[in-house]
């Protein structure tokens, strides 16, 4: 809004008004934002799917293939967060040298390619058989693989953990950080017991006071996090399976991941509100492309995904069927965030130091907040100058639904009469705007704009 715009705008009101109400137009599209959303998984943007009904790649991204310079993904929706996890064994094939340049590496490709990164350290895999561990005397499970009560589990496992955490806590293109600490792939604990399980979620976070944490579903683990009102992530989430009892159930009455495991998890462990202080993470179960070739109801399951009060949706590296991405793009919009300025009242005119009273109705059309200290700031500008004004306001708490924020910020002193331009945004700790509001009012940069303020001698 240039500053002809904005004389025009102000002129409309009465010169006896002393308030003005700015009412943003709802983007109605994909808005691209960071920490939400439908994520890539072991590859970044700009990198092929596998074929829809193909298998898909479970191995760690150790190689790149060549970048062409775009960000898009044929086949699949935009995304703004890489799903990453690495076989511990792989990352420190010798006991004691583990490889960071590689994690460093990754996080620079997630930043080029416009995410974040979800991570998880797998704890083993079938080829967990040849391996250093062995050799420190580790006692195994009945099942042959690694006893995870054993304290040489805890103090190996623990050692690449603490390390972890004192490397990359905070780092701001680390999103958050899976809990595991036992099983395959790091899945469902393997033996560990109750209390095996919640040493392993203390260690995490001593480790990460920062990060976010997802725990893994397991009722156990689950009741634990809730008390320290940690996120939590599942795996096999679409799962609507039938058949399989011949004779014994019918066949749409079968147990699944769907209708009897993640509610009665939710129910039984206490963690059903942890959202409202952490995220929440679904895996698929085996692909999107397997839903669509079993004609389970995507409808059915996109509006689960939301009444979970899902942050992050990972559904491997597969492509989408072609009829289903519109709608798996209206689930990305909505997943986690979604920021809508309704309505703001502020002055329309003031004196340079003066304190402006600010009304603002903001409105979370997403299922979740939004969990990174971003500031919410006016910013004022005046002949090639400006400056970000914070609210005290912590959009942490917007919750889905309606928020309101009635604040007083004062208008910079240095500003000289005449008109003074009003942006808003959401800022990073140097200022930048990067959480963008659901609005179609935006400039290049990030910032939206509102209105302006006769700044009066």
């Amino acid at each position: 809004m240039d500053p002809a715009a904005i004389s025009a705008h102000l002129a409309q009101f009465a010169p006896a008004e002393q308030r003005q109400r700015v009412r943003p137009t709802e983007a109605k599209g994909y808005v691209r934002n960071p920490h939400k959303g439908i994520t890539t998984y072991q590859r970044f943007n700009g990198e092929a799917s596998e074929p829809m009904l193909g298998h898909w790649c479970d191995a760690g991204p150790f190689t790149r293939p060549p970048w062409s310079g775009t960000l898009d993904n044929p086949g699949y929706t935009d995304t703004t967060v890489a799903y990453l996890r690495w076989e511990w064994k792989k990352f420190e094939p010798v006991q004691g040298q583990r490889d960071w340049a590689l994690l460093d590496e990754y996080l620079r490709t997630a930043q080029q390619r416009g995410q974040t990164v979800q991570f998880r350290f797998n704890t083993y895999d079938e080829g967990f058989h040849d391996w250093w561990y062995w050799g420190t005397g580790a006692g195994k499970a009945p099942n042959g693989e690694p006893d995870i009560n054993d304290p040489r589990w805890f103090r190996h496992f623990g050692d690449l953990i603490r390390e972890f955490g004192e490397r990359y806590d905070g780092h701001p293109l680390l999103d958050t950080v899976d809990v595991v600490y036992g099983g395959m792939w790091g899945e469902n604990g393997g033996n560990a017991t109750r209390e095996t399980q919640e040493r392993f979620i203390d260690l995490y976070q001593d480790a990460f006071r920062t990060t976010p944490l997802m725990v893994m579903e397991g009722d156990e683990a689950l009741a634990y996090a809730a008390t320290r009102k940690l996120g939590w992530r599942a795996d096999c989430f679409g799962d609507l399976r039938s058949g399989g009892h011949p004779g014994r159930v019918p066949d749409h009455l079968v147990w699944n991941h769907q209708m009897d495991r993640y509610p009665f998890m939710l129910f039984k462990s206490g963690c059903q509100d942890n959202w409202r202080h952490s995220p929440v993470t679904f895996e698929t179960c085996w692909h999107v492309g397997k839903w669509f070739e079993q004609g389970w109801d995507l409808e059915f399951l996109c509006e689960q995904m939301l009444q979970y009060h899902t942050t992050y949706f990972m559904p491997k590296s597969n492509a989408f069927p072609e009829e289903w991405i519109p709608r798996l793009t209206r689930l990305n919009d909505r997943l986690g965030y979604r920021y809508v300025p309704r309505q703001l009242m502020l002055p329309l005119r003031a004196s340079a130091g003066d304190n402006l009273s600010i009304d603002a109705w903001i409105d979370n059309v997403g299922c979740a907040p939004i969990y990174r200290p971003y500031t919410l700031v006016l910013r004022f500008s005046q002949e090639g100058r400006s400056e970000n004004v914070p609210f005290r306001a912590d959009p942490r708490t917007w919750l889905p639904g309606m928020n309101g924020v009635r604040e007083c910020l004062r208008l910079p002193r240095w500003l000289r009469p005449g008109i003074a331009r009003v942006d808003i945004g959401m800022v990073d700790a140097a200022g930048t705007p990067r959480v963008r509001f659901a609005i179609d009012e935006v400039d290049a940069e990030g910032w939206h704009p509102l209105t302006g303020i006769m700044v009066e001698g």
